[in-house]
Protein backbone atom coordinates (compact mmCIF):
# COMPACT_ATOMS: atom_id res chain seq x y z
CA UNK A 1 0.00 0.00 0.00
CA UNK A 2 2.83 2.15 0.54
CA UNK A 3 3.60 2.54 -3.17
CA UNK A 4 0.36 3.30 -4.50
CA UNK A 5 -0.35 6.32 -1.81
CA UNK A 6 0.44 8.98 -4.13
CA UNK A 7 -1.15 7.16 -7.07
CA UNK A 8 -4.48 7.11 -4.88
CA UNK A 9 -3.85 10.76 -4.35
CA UNK A 10 -3.65 11.61 -7.61
CA UNK A 11 -6.71 9.41 -8.76
CA UNK A 12 -8.57 11.48 -6.24
CA UNK A 13 -8.06 14.23 -7.65
CA UNK A 14 -8.43 13.33 -11.11
CA UNK A 15 -11.68 12.24 -10.44
CA UNK A 16 -12.94 15.00 -8.70
CA UNK A 17 -11.54 17.78 -11.08
CA UNK A 18 -13.42 15.32 -13.91
CA UNK A 19 -16.58 16.00 -11.33
CA UNK A 20 -16.22 19.64 -10.47
CA UNK A 21 -15.82 20.81 -14.59
CA UNK A 22 -18.69 18.68 -15.43
CA UNK A 23 -20.58 20.28 -12.28
CA UNK A 24 -19.14 24.19 -12.81
CA UNK A 25 -20.30 23.89 -16.81
CA UNK A 26 -23.75 21.96 -15.77
CA UNK A 27 -24.95 24.79 -13.49
CA UNK A 28 -23.73 27.64 -15.84
CA UNK A 29 -25.83 26.20 -18.62
CA UNK A 30 -28.64 25.41 -16.49
CA UNK A 31 -28.62 29.00 -14.54
CA UNK A 32 -31.05 30.69 -17.10
CA UNK A 33 -33.12 28.09 -16.47
CA UNK A 34 -33.43 26.32 -13.27
CA UNK A 35 -31.78 27.33 -9.71
CA UNK A 36 -29.54 24.07 -8.39
CA UNK A 37 -27.59 23.57 -5.25
CA UNK A 38 -24.53 22.51 -6.30
CA UNK A 39 -24.29 19.80 -3.37
CA UNK A 40 -27.42 18.18 -5.08
CA UNK A 41 -25.86 17.66 -8.20
CA UNK A 42 -23.72 13.94 -8.06
CA UNK A 43 -21.39 12.27 -10.73
CA UNK A 44 -24.25 9.84 -11.28
CA UNK A 45 -26.77 12.79 -12.27
CA UNK A 46 -24.79 14.58 -14.32
CA UNK A 47 -23.51 11.57 -16.04
CA UNK A 48 -27.20 10.21 -16.92
CA UNK A 49 -27.45 10.39 -21.08
CA UNK A 50 -31.11 9.69 -20.65
CA UNK A 51 -32.15 12.25 -18.95
CA UNK A 52 -29.30 14.91 -18.78
CA UNK A 53 -29.81 16.33 -22.65
CA UNK A 54 -27.17 19.77 -21.42
CA UNK A 55 -24.39 17.73 -21.06
CA UNK A 56 -25.44 15.24 -23.98
CA UNK A 57 -24.95 18.35 -26.31
CA UNK A 58 -21.80 19.18 -24.58
CA UNK A 59 -19.75 15.93 -24.41
CA UNK A 60 -22.09 13.73 -27.14
CA UNK A 61 -23.83 10.49 -26.36
CA UNK A 62 -20.55 8.27 -26.82
CA UNK A 63 -18.20 10.28 -24.68
CA UNK A 64 -21.06 10.62 -21.79
CA UNK A 65 -21.61 6.37 -22.21
CA UNK A 66 -17.99 6.22 -21.98
CA UNK A 67 -17.60 8.23 -18.75
CA UNK A 68 -20.37 6.52 -16.94
CA UNK A 69 -18.84 3.40 -17.66
CA UNK A 70 -15.42 3.87 -16.21
CA UNK A 71 -16.41 6.07 -13.31
CA UNK A 72 -19.88 4.67 -11.84
CA UNK A 73 -21.83 1.47 -12.23
CA UNK A 74 -24.87 1.52 -14.46
CA UNK A 75 -28.01 2.39 -13.11
CA UNK A 76 -29.92 -1.24 -14.53
CA UNK A 77 -29.99 -3.97 -12.95
CA UNK A 78 -26.96 -6.00 -14.31
CA UNK A 79 -24.42 -3.61 -12.59
CA UNK A 80 -22.22 -2.75 -15.47
CA UNK A 81 -19.51 -0.52 -15.31
CA UNK A 82 -16.12 -0.48 -13.81
CA UNK A 83 -17.23 2.16 -10.92
CA UNK A 84 -13.72 3.49 -10.70
CA UNK A 85 -15.03 6.86 -8.77
CA UNK A 86 -16.91 5.14 -6.20
CA UNK A 87 -14.47 2.60 -5.39
CA UNK A 88 -11.72 4.83 -4.74
CA UNK A 89 -14.08 7.22 -2.49
CA UNK A 90 -14.64 4.20 -0.25
CA UNK A 91 -11.24 2.48 -0.86
CA UNK A 92 -12.94 -0.94 -1.44
CA UNK A 93 -10.75 -4.04 -1.91
CA UNK A 94 -11.05 -4.13 -6.00
CA UNK A 95 -9.44 -0.76 -5.78
CA UNK A 96 -7.36 -1.71 -3.75
CA UNK A 97 -5.64 -4.72 -5.89
CA UNK A 98 -6.66 -3.22 -9.30
CA UNK A 99 -4.93 0.30 -8.11
CA UNK A 100 -1.50 0.71 -10.44
CA UNK A 101 0.43 3.19 -11.98
CA UNK A 102 -1.86 2.64 -15.44
CA UNK A 103 -5.50 4.47 -13.34
CA UNK A 104 -4.48 7.99 -13.08
CA UNK A 105 -3.17 7.85 -16.81
CA UNK A 106 -6.42 6.32 -17.96
CA UNK A 107 -8.06 9.47 -15.66
CA UNK A 108 -6.00 11.82 -16.92
CA UNK A 109 -7.25 10.88 -20.85
CA UNK A 110 -10.58 11.21 -19.32
CA UNK A 111 -9.93 14.19 -17.95
CA UNK A 112 -8.25 15.43 -20.87
CA UNK A 113 -11.07 14.15 -22.99
CA UNK A 114 -13.77 16.47 -21.18
CA UNK A 115 -11.81 19.58 -21.08
CA UNK A 116 -11.21 19.29 -25.14
CA UNK A 117 -15.08 18.55 -25.53
CA UNK A 118 -15.55 21.60 -23.44
CA UNK A 119 -13.25 23.60 -25.42
CA UNK A 120 -14.61 22.55 -29.09
CA UNK A 121 -18.20 23.07 -27.20
CA UNK A 122 -17.57 26.48 -26.31
CA UNK A 123 -15.81 27.48 -29.43
CA UNK A 124 -18.69 26.58 -31.77
CA UNK A 125 -20.62 28.44 -29.22
CA UNK A 126 -18.95 31.42 -29.58
CA UNK A 127 -19.00 31.14 -33.21
CA UNK A 128 -23.00 31.68 -33.27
Amino acid sequence: MKYTRPIYGLCMYLCGMIEKLLRTVYINLQRETIYIPSQMITLGTLLDYDSNKTLVDVLGFDQMRCLRYYLLVDKGDNRVGRNIRNDLAHLSESMKISLNRNTPIQLLLFLNSVINSLVLYYINKADI
